[in-house]
């Protein structure tokens, strides 16, 4: 078996908040078109046509809104079986990598999410086709047809963008940060990444926004890479200790605050950091900084999740060695002040992961996880893209194999308040989404 990680490495320094942008092709602050149409594809494939589009402006946003009337009722999450019933797709995206994805407040059970990719630090919108229309022929409950592109499909810049409180957080290729609004508009810079690195937004209180990120400082040790975050337009601050690195940042929303969690994988052991950020008289600010869990080294790429659940129990999701022979899923309890060496509750992976991504929903009931597991001990097994619950326990609840291939990266969940869930993710042919749950 082998350990997963991410190297620390050398980067440019972390610049100021309203700093210039590392490419002096970049939009200016102003800039009202914030996001790049691309053509659709041709008509050989007619049956998988996936149009990439400008967003709408802010106004035709807001009338479209009153023209679809009041807001559909929210229902109960699928349990059981019915969480994993294939709904629609998969589909094919027009573009390959991580897709992000959110839903309008005024939108309707039978509405898309919305979807975007990163595109250099700006965001791409794609749309998916309409669905079939019910035909009498065929009978009904039938399975979802599986709709591929007819030509090869961009590429997406790396990481993908984020989206919280009505922002969009996109980084491009050389780490430049910059903030829209849904609808493209209003390009800001917020700070120099690390190009690559990832990022994360969360709302935080009434009215306010965080977004964390990677960053490389000079310290007496040399270039460390480090976490950072900004609310708002504020320039950003560090946010992992000092003397601690980081490799990996998440975010999640926890009543009027929000749950910070960061990685710092290294080859000799993987500490994983938590701590609370608030919104004070316009600032951010830090509570105390906790050491969740320091599990095994590393030396391929570890990412995590945050999991929030309606009730606020919360916690760190870390693919990673248990001890020399096992692999695993460690759900790391965050408290609601996080505390040192916090309660762990291991789900064990059959063999070990170079790359063991893992998704998860945030305040929906239950507490969804998407992760990628081997089917089986061998070292040359498949790859299987599992979904299933995290328990207030902390204990893993299986539902079901979404899909079988021989990798997979990129994946992201999404649960709605219509009980389903939206799921995306990258396999050797392209970039998916389906959704899955009870029929509507």
């Amino acid at each position: 078996m082998r350990r997963s990680g991410i190297g620390v490495a050398a980067m440019a320094a972390l610049a100021a908040c309203h700093g210039k942008p590392s490419e002096p092709s970049r939009r200016t602050e102003t800039s009202a078109v914030a996001v790049v149409s691309a053509p659709s594809p041709p008509p050989a494939a007619p049956s998988v046509r996936v149009a990439d589009s400008a967003f709408p402006l802010g106004s035709a946003a807001i009338a479209s809104a009153e023209a679809r009337g009041p807001r559909a009722p929210s229902r109960p999450a699928s349990t059981g079986k019915d969480a994993c019933t294939l709904l629609r797709g998969p589909i094919q995206l027009g573009l390959t990598g991580a897709a992000t994805m959110w839903l309008d407040e005024e939108a309707g059970p039978d509405m898309d999410p919305r979807i975007v990719f990163n595109r250099e630090g700006i965001p791409r919108r794609v749309t998916l086709p309409l669905p079939p229309r019910a035909d009498a022929a065929k009978p009904a409950g039938r399975k979802p047809e599986r709709l591929a592109l007819g030509e090869p499909a961009e590429r997406a810049t790396a990481p993908g963008c984020a989206s919280a409180g009505g922002y969009l957080f996109c980084m491009s290729s050389a780490g430049a940060l910059h903030r829209t609004t849904l609808a493209g508009e209003g390009d800001a810079l917020i700070g120099q990444g690390r190009p690559g690195g990832s990022i994360a937004a969360s709302t935080i209180g009434p009215g306010h926004t965080v977004v964390a990120f990677l960053g490389d400082r000079k310290t007496s040790e040399g270039v460390v890479t480090m976490a950072f975050a900004a609310l708002d337009t504020n320039p950003p601050m560090q946010l992992s200790e000092e003397g601690s690195g980081a490799t990996f940042v998440a975010l999640a929303p926890r009543a009027d605050q929000a749950v910070a969690m960061y990685i710092d994988a290294r080859r000799a052991m993987t500490p994983l950091h938590a701590r609370v950020l608030t919104a004070k008289d316009g600032k951010l600010a830090l509570d105390r900084d906790a050491v969740l869990f320091v599990g095994e080294g590393t030396e391929g790429r570890t990412t995590g999740a945050v999991v929030v659940g309606p009730s606020g129990a919360a916690y760190g999701l870390l693919p990673i060695f248990k001890d020399m022979t096992t692999f695993g899923l460690a759900a790391i309890r965050i408290d609601e002040r996080p505390r040192d060496d916090a309660a762990v509750t291991w789900s064990a992976y059959p063999g070990g992961l170079d790359s063991a991504p893992v998704a998860a929903t945030t305040g929906v009931s239950p507490m969804r996880v998407l992760r990628v597991r081997p089917a089986s001990g061998e070292a040359s097994a498949k790859k299987v893209l599992e979904l299933g619950e995290i328990e207030d326990s902390g204990a893993w609840k299986p539902l079901c194999a979404v899909a079988e291939r021989a990798s997979f990266n990129d994946v992201s969940l999404l649960g709605d308040r219509f009980g389903t869930l939206w799921i995306t993710y990258t396999d050797g042919d392209g970039t998916w989404i389906e959704r899955r749950g009870k029929a509507l």
